[in-house]
């Protein structure tokens, strides 16, 4: 059969929630999809025969995200890509329709969803000047935003590209290993500086429960401080993708994300911790940006 969307969903310990997930998925209607479920760690109680033959599951020994979503641009069936989180709730019936339908258009790349944090996250219709900016505008784009609009780039967890131009630009970068951060700005700014920005859709709405265990948190040791893993995605992005004009508004950023935040600037017992952290994830990334990205092959 062939499938409108294919629906990649990497996941690490998360049963319930991507059980959750798929029963969500399972009412979208108006448009035929496969899910893709790629999956790095060991299903316990959870029975993958109950599911529609739409549902499939891979099984990944890379824990990593970027590899998942590798894994699900390889084996997907249909030329539109839907990328979402194990943990999201979508309550809107035409919610992968509300993707696909963008594609008629030729010149549409890809489409960002609208991702909810919270269930009573006020919408909000005024945006930062700054946010206009394609080359910095992603750092001050309000994910509540409530006005159809154009932008460089996305999240992961409500994100659809059409499946040649994922391939085109290499897909996700694999140096950015296990949950990472800046994987799919890195993956879009390819994408929107070869082949023109993202439609962004307001209606294409989820929620993302960020499930405090599991996923991206299965490795980390600290309530307050990232994990290294976090660190050296951010930096590695800033060494990569950083244009000389605005590499100190990146890194300030990126400072801001790791250091300057009101969790650590109140805990002044973790700043050796923390401080220890970024350099050593900032020896990682350094040398991972100088060996070169790992693209899709």
């Amino acid at each position: 059969m062939k499938y409108q969307v294919s629906i990649i969903i990497p996941t690490i310990n998360r049963e319930d929630k991507l059980k959750q997930t798929l029963y969500c998925l399972e009412k979208q209607i108006t448009v035929t999809f496969e899910i893709l479920v790629i999956y790095q760690s060991e299903f316990n109680q959870f029975n993958i025969d109950i599911f529609p033959d739409n549902v499939s599951f891979i099984k990944s020994h890379n824990e990593s995200a970027s590899a998942a979503r590798n894994i699900g641009i390889r084996n997907s069936k249909s030329d539109i890509l839907l990328f979402i989180d194990d943990d999201v709730l979508i309550k809107n019936q035409y919610f992968v329709y509300n993707h696909h339908r963008h594609y008629i258009d030729k010149n549409i790349s890809g489409v960002v969803g609208r991702s909810f944090d919270k269930y009573d996250t006020p919408i909000s219709y005024s945006r930062t000047s700054r946010s206009f900016n394609h080359i910095v505008g992603f750092f001050y784009y309000p994910k509540n935003y409530g006005v159809n609009t154009f932008v460089n780039s996305g999240r992961s967890n409500n994100l659809s590209v059409r499946k040649n131009i994922a391939i085109a630009v290499g897909g996700m970068d694999e140096n950015y290993t296990r949950g990472a951060h800046r994987e799919e700005t890195d993956f879009c700014l390819r994408v929107s500086k070869k082949y023109g920005l993202f439609l962004y859709d307001a209606n294409a709405t989820l929620i993302h429960l960020n499930e405090p265990l599991g996923g991206i948190r299965s490795w980390n040791d600290s309530n307050y401080i990232k994990a290294k893993h976090n660190m050296v995605g951010a930096i590695y992005f800033d060494l990569k993708m950083a244009p000389t004009k605005f590499r100190l508004e990146y890194f300030l950023a990126t400072l801001r994300y790791l250091i300057l935040n009101k969790t650590i600037l109140i805990r002044p017992q973790l700043y050796y911790t923390v401080i220890t952290r970024v350099i050593n994830s900032f020896i990682t990334a350094y040398k991972a940006h100088k060996s070169g990205p790992k693209y899709l092959n």
